[in-house]
């Protein structure tokens, strides 16, 4: 069977790429979008007219309560999957609250139409309204009764 010329279904599932971030990191400045090392995917679609299923998730703490937080997905240097801009708001993928020292799980879902069979980058930056970031990691030092987290990437291609 020669499966670069198969036919597959509408649907089918063709490549998976995966990676999690165990370690944690001190984000940047406040109203500042940081990458976030360690959780990129690179995938080659085999074909223009699939597409790609983004999924994971961020893990993230502050050492302020009256902080937010937001992610973006870039498909190599290309912001996707933003939320429209209104008012004075950051647009981001997703984004929440904090309180004090919390950790919370920002989603990520997004189909992509990349339209190309070049290699794709895909990765996650985060913003905040505070420079008091940790990404998987709560957001108080020291101690014995704090929480950390994984984030993790995933990146699908689908038949289109």
């Amino acid at each position: 069977v020669n499966l670069a010329s198969a036919t597959f279904p509408v649907g089918m599932l063709l490549n998976i790429v995966s990676t999690t971030k165990k370690d944690w990191q001190q984000m940047g400045a406040a109203y500042t979008e940081t990458a976030i090392t360690g959780l990129t995917c690179t995938i080659t679609p085999k074909s223009t007219s699939s597409k790609i299923y983004i999924t994971g998730h961020v893990s993230v703490g502050h050492t302020v309560a009256t902080a937010w937080s937001y992610i973006t997905i870039f498909r190599n240097s290309t912001e996707i999957g933003q939320s429209d801009t209104y008012d004075t708001h950051q647009r981001g993928h997703s984004a929440t609250d904090m309180r004090a020292y919390a950790i919370r799980s920002l989603p990520i879902n997004y189909m992509d139409s990349p339209n190309t069979t070049s290699a794709i980058t895909y990765s996650i930056k985060h913003g905040s309204g505070s420079a008091n970031a940790r990404i998987n990691r709560d957001g108080e030092a020291g101690g014995t009764n704090h929480a950390g987290g994984v984030s993790t990437l995933t990146v699908m291609e689908i038949v289109g």
